[in-house]
Parts: C-alpha cells; sequence; structure tokens
C-alpha cells in the first residue's frame, strides 16, 4: 500500500513539474441567421476549428447538416487537418493521417442507431 501511494506521490508531482504552456483564445466568431451558422475558432497555441450548419429536411423531420474543419499539430510535431461532413449519413472525416479502406475512402462513422434514425435535432 504504502509503494502505491509513493508512486502517485511521484507521478502527481511529475505532472505538476511538467512545464503547462497557456493556451488562449485568438479568434472567436459565430454567425446564426436562423438556418443556418458559421463558427470559427483559433487559439495561440495555431489549433483551429470551423463549421457550417444548416438545417436540412429528412423525411418528415427536421435535422442539421454540419460541414467543418479542425487542426493541430500532434505531440510528435505532425500537423493535422480534418474536414469533415455530418448529417443524416453519419460522421464522415477526410483526412491524410486518417486510414483509408484499400481502393476507396474513409467510411462514414455512424453517429446514431445504425443509420436507422433521423439526425440529431436541436
Amino acid at each position: 500500500m504504502q509503494s502505491a501511494i509513493v508512486a502517485l506521490a511521484l507521478l502527481v508531482g511529475a505532472v505538476l513539474a511538467y512545464p503547462q504552456k497557456e493556451v488562449t483564445v485568438t479568434r472567436s466568431e459565430f454567425e446564426n441567421n436562423g438556418d443556418n451558422f458559421n463558427w470559427v475558432s483559433e487559439l495561440s497555441d495555431g489549433n483551429t476549428h470551423s463549421q457550417q450548419g444548416t438545417l436540412k429536411q429528412i423525411g418528415t423531420e427536421q435535422g442539421i447538416s454540419l460541414t467543418g474543419s479542425y487542426s493541430y499539430t500532434s505531440p510528435e510535431g505532425q500537423f493535422i487537418e480534418v474536414k469533415y461532413v455530418a448529417d443524416e449519413n453519419g460522421f464522415q472525416p477526410i483526412g491524410d493521417h486518417i486510414p483509408k479502406p484499400e481502393g476507396g475512402a474513409a467510411l462514414p462513422v455512424r453517429s446514431n442507431a445504425g443509420g436507422r434514425g433521423p439526425a440529431r435535432r436541436f
């Protein structure tokens, strides 16, 4: 038990001693005109995120269709950028670092009940 407490104390000490970089918001914009919106955010560490949303009729339900992108630098120093669409067909990311099946584009990631339910409503 004592060795677990000592190990935990050492871990907490190492985390607290690790220099933390302060990150601030350098840009944040949001525009909403009822049927669609635009949002942009940029941080002082270079991370960015932008997203556009539009109301969309899906059968008898009204849902939202999103397009956007985000980027950051990985801990290994690699620039990562993801572009995406999220709609009734699921979340569909595109990026050079995202594995693709042989001979094709990345497969959509379903975020609802296997694609059988309506798009998420807000």
